[in-house]
């Protein structure tokens, strides 16, 4: 088993869960929940949520894609977290989230999330950060209007 910390934006931890790796290279890992899939934040509460997920995280780019399947295995749609590159040491990935995310739905349509809340802290993360979560923003768009590799739904 394989340990997942995200901090968030100020580098407090914020959440943890427990994953198995399912392929790696130097450039991403591959890791699948266990189901149910159970999440414990920083403040002790736990929260399990009825789905399958594969999460690609990588070492250089600045954002995570989780698959999420129902638990008949039927696709569902991809959520994009932007966050730091992976940190991957004594068997635990970690990453700092930096509040946006994305839903990205089957027909490759897609939603930014979580805006307010990046809107409330932008001021509170380092100007070269807000930059380069606009230029992840823009790189992913590309990605999903490609249908890139990393939105395939197989």
């Amino acid at each position: 088993m394989t340990k997942i910390v995200s901090y968030d934006h100020k580098h407090q931890e914020y959440k943890t869960w427990e994953a198995l790796i399912i392929a790696s290279n130097d450039e991403f890992i591959i890791t699948k929940n266990i189901v149910p899939f159970k999440i414990t934040y920083s403040t002790k509460k736990e929260k399990e949520f009825p789905i399958q997920t594969f999460i690609t995280h990588f070492y250089n780019e600045w954002f995570n894609i989780i698959t999420v399947y129902d638990l008949k295995g039927v696709f569902q749609h991809w959520y994009v977290n932007i966050t730091t590159p992976i940190t991957f040491s004594h068997n635990t990935i970690s990453y700092d989230d930096l509040l946006l995310d994305l839903r990205v739905y089957p027909d490759y349509t897609w939603d930014i999330l979580d805006k307010d809340e990046y809107d409330e802290f932008r001021h509170e993360i380092e100007e070269d950060v807000n930059m380069t979560i606009a230029e992840t923003i823009h790189k992913l768009e590309k990605f999903i209007s490609d249908r890139s590799v990393y939105f395939d739904k197989q």
